[in-house]
């Protein structure tokens, strides 16, 4: 099995280094050693580093520069078998269902109801009572787990059902912070 993992680099520097590293021992239940130098190129502004390893060996370390996406519908679509508890090289279940989206830019997953990430993130509903993750998150994304440290964020369970009571969505990543405001309005999720 091939992992991926990615890490925004903003100006020569690696944000949440630590995050990432416990989240590769976690996967792989041991720590490879890992020499990150971030080439010149990519000192200035914002990159991403991502690094491909297995069990054994860092397999690839690659950089390029990022922007950031323009996400503004999400289709619901229902994935009960889909498993992503580890962030896989092998997105092909991710991207079958992203065939599924018609035409709003990306997907909501839910699974028996329940909402779980995105095709590519993990998200945050905001209503009046503040700023809430799901509990049953597909992926335990490293950005989040700094907002939950941070206490920024709370874990509910949300259905699809109760997108109601929520204003917006943000869409986070390791190279998606909040503050991006990568935001969707709850009327363009689409069942």
């Amino acid at each position: 099995m091939i992992y991926l993992e990615s890490i925004q680099v903003s100006n020569g520097e690696f944000c949440n280094l630590s995050l990432h590293i416990d989240r590769m021992q976690r996967t792989i239940g041991k720590v490879l050693p890992l020499n990150l130098v971030v080439p010149e190129i990519y000192c200035t502004g914002i990159a991403k580093c991502r690094i491909l390893y297995n069990e054994q060996r860092i397999i690839e370390i690659g950089y390029q520069h990022y922007t950031l996406p323009k996400i503004k519908t999400l289709r619901i679509l229902e994935a009960p078998a889909l498993a992503y508890n580890y962030k896989w090289a092998d997105r092909s279940a991710l991207n079958a269902l992203m065939m599924q989206r018609g035409t709003c830019d990306d997907i909501l997953i839910t699974q028996n109801g329940y909402v779980t990430d995105t095709s590519f993130c993990n998200i945050v509903f905001e209503s009046k009572e503040g700023l809430f993750t799901p509990t049953t998150a597909l992926l335990q994304g490293t950005k989040r787990q700094l907002l939950l440290n941070k206490g920024v964020i709370k874990q509910r369970a949300i259905s699809s059902h109760n997108l109601v009571e929520y204003d917006k969505a943000y869409l986070i990543n390791a190279m998606i912070d909040l503050s991006d405001k990568i935001c969707i309005e709850i009327e363009s999720i689409y069942p």
